[in-house]
């Protein structure tokens, strides 16, 4: 019963996503949007008085958030010198950038610079956080954009936040408290921390890790399946 329930649901979940693809497709194309440049400073290993050291742009990763910060509506990258635009119907939007690459947020800020890093085998002592518009890591604190329609939202330049990195070390054990050789650690949001190690949320992780194993035809499959069974 469990089994049949599970199947039943991703099957619900790939009906939703297959009409919810298709709505997107007849959308008519925005006119409205969001245009802006990202940048990346320091670039002066020592930063003195009266001496000009701007930002200068980045070719990053942008994502476009929802009112609420809960959705990703739009994940693109900038071109070479930092400048992107989004096209997006009306509505309120967040902006936020990141460097490109998994690793790159540990990016030595004396690389960034053109000074040399630390020695071979050390951890980078500074490095960019991932920065909501206008220049913050903190996602309360990120200014909304309104879109009219029609309208361009241009002017939306910021640079991406320098931040001080810290070191987290540990050993992964076991029930029996003996080391797990091989295992994956992941540094999570708080919010997202406590939904992982709520054991009610258990049959939620599961099926989500089944339905990241099916393929996308076996779930149009599944889906156009379902949609037969319900005319």
């Amino acid at each position: 019963m469990k089994t049949a329930a599970i199947v039943l649901l991703a099957a619900a979940f790939a009906v939703t996503l297959l009409f919810a693809c298709k709505s997107e497709e007849e959308k008519p194309p925005a006119t409205s949007g969001i245009e802006g440049q990202v940048l990346i400073g320091p670039m002066c290993p020592v930063v003195q008085e009266g001496t000009p050291c701007p930002d200068e742009p980045y070719q990053a990763t942008i994502v476009i958030w929802n009112a609420e910060r809960t959705k990703e509506i739009v994940t693109i990258e900038t071109t070479a010198d930092g400048r992107f635009r989004v096209p997006l119907p009306p509505g309120d939007y967040y902006v936020n950038a990141t460097l490109r690459g998994g690793d790159a947020m540990i990016m030595d800020l004396a690389l960034a610079a053109g000074g040399t890093p630390g020695p071979t085998g050390s951890s980078p002592r500074s490095g960019y956080a991932p920065t909501f518009f206008p220049g913050t890591t903190v996602p309360s604190d990120a200014q909304k954009i309104t879109l009219a329609a029609g309208q361009e939202a241009q002017g939306t330049e910021f640079a991406l936040a320098a931040v001080r990195l810290a070191k987290v070390s540990g050993v992964v054990i076991n029930s029996e408290g003996k080391p797990v050789e091989g295992s994956m650690v992941s540094a999570l949001p708080r919010n997202l921390r406590d939904f992982v190690a709520d054991p009610e949320k258990r049959s939620y992780l599961d099926l989500a890790q089944r339905l990241s194993e099916i393929s996308t035809e076996k779930l149009r499959a599944l889906a156009t399946a379902l949609n037969d069974l319900l005319d």
